[in-house]
């Protein structure tokens, strides 16, 4: 019971504080966007593995969009999550960014460029999983016809843990797109893309890792190689609106990276901090309904399947790298999510959600065969 009241506390202090920044702060920005949420919710799955650990949670977030000219926006934001069981895992996310369009609203021509910049801080234990996440985007698009737009575009990341050596991860991807709107209210868009990877693998001609006493550390820097992993990505999306207020959208996604299958990379005892966690190969597709039928209020719902092909990874206690099998993942998702729009007096709305999804995830390693069912309950404010 106690797991439960501590992040409803939370919540309840985090709600406060909430209306107190709307009440006080409503009347000093004229050129400038305010966002506070503050939520609480249940993960049935916190590991993502047959774990199966469960934990409760409360976060506060803050943001703002600032306009000082008026092609340029600027985004400052804060958030804080706390867990109520492991909660070392407990973390703050902080940063901002920086958009700039040059072109003019009339004109068939629009570019946009755009920097963020986010830190993630975690409490001691996890201290090591810090990270800085850099990206850069240029985007261009052009409308051919009224019904007919085409875009192009580059983009950077980088993911840098700074206390863990060997593990940065750096991506660049190059893509192109068409959106065709066809038959009154039917839309068919297609993405297409490449993108390149730089990491740090272990040598082909590495076998065995040298044994250990439990105080010491492994030394990669002989063992590892720099490699470039390249992939292609195709997405197709059709979109329909039906009716005033519903509209779906299904997503079919194919990607495939080369030089894949007998790479093997040196993983986190933490697997699902990893920067590896959320790299893999495969196709999805899924359904996303969205209704505006119920006044004021917005319901959205959506299935999906994926199929994930994953690197090999060496964990802590694994030694015989010929020993490491390959991860194939066969994961469905359901999502339901409900919010209700207030507009207040002066212009500001508050916008009370609730989100349900469940995940089954079924792979060819036994410790990743699991399920999660996660309910979460939030309040934000926009001023």
């Amino acid at each position: 019971m106690s797991s439960l009241l501590t992040p409803l506390k939370s919540f309840i202090k985090n709600t406060a504080l909430f209306f107190f920044i709307l009440l006080t702060t409503q009347d000093l920005f004229a050129d400038a966007k305010f966002d506070v949420s503050a939520n609480a919710g249940y993960v049935g799955n916190m590991l993502n593995d047959s774990s199966r650990t469960e934990d409760f949670y409360s976060g506060l977030r803050a943001s703002t969009n600032l306009y000082p000219f008026p092609k340029v926006e600027i985004n400052l934001h804060g958030d804080y999550t706390y867990y109520s069981k492991i909660y070392n895992l407990s973390s703050f996310l902080g940063g901002g960014g920086i958009k700039f369009i040059p072109t003019d609203k009339e004109s068939p021509l629009s570019i946009l460029t755009s920097f963020s910049f986010d830190m993630r801080d975690y409490r001691s234990k996890f201290d090591q999983y810090k990270n800085n996440n850099y990206d850069a985007t240029l985007l261009a698009g052009y409308k051919v016809l009224d019904n007919i737009n085409i875009r192009g575009g580059m983009a950077f990341n980088s993911l840098v843990y700074t206390d863990i050596e060997g593990t940065n991860k750096e991506t660049f991807k190059c893509f192109t797109g068409i959106n065709v709107a066809f038959l009154g209210s039917n839309a068919l868009d297609i993405e297409t893309g490449v993108a390149f990877m730089d990491y740090r693998r272990f040598h082909d001609t590495v076998t065995e890792l040298p044994l250990l006493m439990p105080e010491e550390a492994l030394d990669t820097n002989a063992l590892l190689v720099n490699d470039k992993l390249n992939s292609f990505y195709i997405s197709p999306r059709i979109s329909r609106q039906f009716g005033a207020r519903s509209g779906f959208n299904i997503t079919y996604i194919y990607r495939r990276f080369s030089d894949f299958a007998n790479r093997v990379l040196f993983g986190f005892s933490t697997g699902f901090l990893s920067p590896w966690a959320s790299v893999y190969d495969g196709q999805s597709i899924s359904l996303n309904i969205k209704s505006h039928l119920i006044q004021s209020f917005l319901i959205t719902t959506g299935a999906g399947y994926w199929d994930k092909r994953f690197f090999k990874t060496i964990e802590r206690d694994v030694r015989i790298i010929k020993n490491i099998r390959g991860r194939k993942d066969y994961q469905s998702r359901f999502y339901l999510n409900i919010q209700r729009l207030f507009v207040l007096s002066f212009g500001a709305t508050i916008e009370p959600a609730l989100q349900f999804d469940y995940t089954c995830n079924k792979s060819t390693l036994t410790l990743y065969k699991y399920s999660s069912a996660n309910v979460s309950a939030g309040i934000t404010c926009r001023f």
